[in-house]
This record gives C-alpha cells, sequence and structure tokens, in this order.
C-alpha cells in the first residue's frame, strides 16, 4: 500500500489489504505472493519511471511530514470528514471547519515549523561537534523517516519521531538566539 496510489495522496490508505485478502480467499501464502508480486510489479514500475517514481515519493514525504496538525483533528473527529454537522455543538463546528481550526492549524504550524527550522539550525551550527549519543535521537528519527517513506503514510504516524526533535529544535533556537544577542 505504501508503495501505491491513493484518493488522498500517494502511499496513503487505499483499499489494497481488503482486496488482497479477498483476492487471497484469506490464505496467508497466498496473500503474501500477491503482495510480494505486487511489490515487485511497482519497484520494477518506479525504476523504468524515475520521474513519477520521484514526484510519487516526494509528495508522500509533504503529505506526511507538513500535516501541522498530524491529524489530530481528523482523529478527534472519528476519522469521518463528511459526518453530518449539524449534530456538531457551535464549538465542534468552528473546530471541524471554522475560525478555531484555522486558529489551531495557525499555531500547530508555527510550532512545527520552529521545531524543524530549530533542529535544522543546530544540526548545521554543530555540524562538526557532535558526540555520538548526542546523535541517538535524530538517528531514531532517520530510522522512522526511512520506515515511512516504504510504509503506509499518515501523518499522525511520524508525530513519534517528530518529537524526536524537539530538544534539537529547543538547542537550535536558543543557540540563534545567542547569535542575535
Amino acid at each position: 500500500m505504501g508503495m501505491q496510489d491513493s484518493p488522498l495522496a500517494p502511499g496513503w490508505y487505499n483499499s489494497y489489504v481488503t482486496e488482497v485478502y479477498e483476492k487471497g480467499n484469506g490464505n496467508p501464502s497466498v496473500i503474501n505472493e500477491l503482495s510480494k508480486q505486487a511489490i515487485h510489479e511497482r519497484t520494477s514500475y518506479f525504476l523504468h519511471h524515475p520521474k513519477e517514481a520521484a514526484r510519487f515519493y516526494a509528495w508522500k514525504e509533504i503529505t506526511q511530514w507538513s500535516d501541522p496538525s498530524f491529524e489530530s483533528l481528523w482523529t478527534v473527529f472519528g476519522g469521518v470528514d463528511d459526518k453530518d454537522l449539524n449534530s456538531d455543538s457551535k464549538l465542534q463546528l468552528s473546530f471541524r471547519q471554522g475560525t478555531l481550526r484555522w486558529a489551531y492549524t495557525f499555531w500547530c504550524d508555527v510550532i512545527q515549523s520552529l521545531i524543524y527550522m530549530g533542529t535544522a539550525f543546530m544540526l548545521f551550527v554543530k555540524r562538526k561537534q557532535w558526540e555520538p549519543e548526542q546523535l541517538a535521537l535524530l538517528l531514531i528519527f532517520l530510522g522512522g523517516f526511512a520506515f515511512h517513506t516504504m510504509w503506509e503514510a499518515k501523518s499522525d504516524y511520524v508525530l513519534p519521531y517528530f518529537i524526536l526533535l524537539i530538544p534539537y529544535a529547543a538547542a537550535g533556537l536558543v543557540q540563534l538566539r545567542n547569535i542575535t544577542k
């Protein structure tokens, strides 16, 4: 699924799991073979269409890592985008599609941007001074990034890895403040 197109975005959830389960009649060994064949076919396609592979994976990464809310509002409201909005309170309606949604998303975007920029700044400033143990969280982050490049995409899946950047971002923002003094 992580290598397939989806109505949401490249690599996001689609009906493949259900389809392959039905096609394989629930037989794990048949499902395994069908899945391996699908992976082989998609890999072959990407090898013969490198621009499409680059577009696919670039868009997949962007949609996972740039959602400032990490799907928190979607999760809070049950993952249903087309729920009858008439049953929501005014507060819920505002969070679903109104002013509170805009404000929440805006502040999440500011915080996410500060974390990414602070991390990038810190990594640049200390690029030649890192001790191996100081890179542990970054190594875990990079492993998560690599894993979710291949796995089914979903921005709430990458949130734990994003949180690992907070110490680097804090140190980077402190460094930036010290430089501007």
